[in-house]
């Protein structure tokens, strides 16, 4: 596996724990469509992981690996068909 050259740590809150939910089954059923694009454009990994809190926020955290620090000035729409 490449080495990373930057990390992206990114919070998502949501309204709810059903939006959290919906959020996440929304991802799983369309990642093995957009993971190779990503990967193609240089994202080595990507980590969700679900926060358990006192607060009872509904929350998620984002870790992006990333092969070097271009990949960070992509557009945002590349991912569009």
């Amino acid at each position: 596996m490449k080495k990373s050259k930057l990390i992206n740590y990114t919070t998502q809150d949501f309204v709810s724990e059903k939006e959290l939910e919906l959020k996440l089954f929304r991802w799983n059923n369309i990642k093995d469509k957009y993971l190779p694009k990503l990967k193609a454009n240089g994202i080595l990994r990507i980590v969700t992981t679900k926060v358990w809190n006192k607060e009872c926020v509904s929350r998620v955290r984002h870790l992006f690996e990333l092969e070097d620090e271009c990949i960070s000035k992509l557009p945002t729409n590349f991912l569009k068909d």
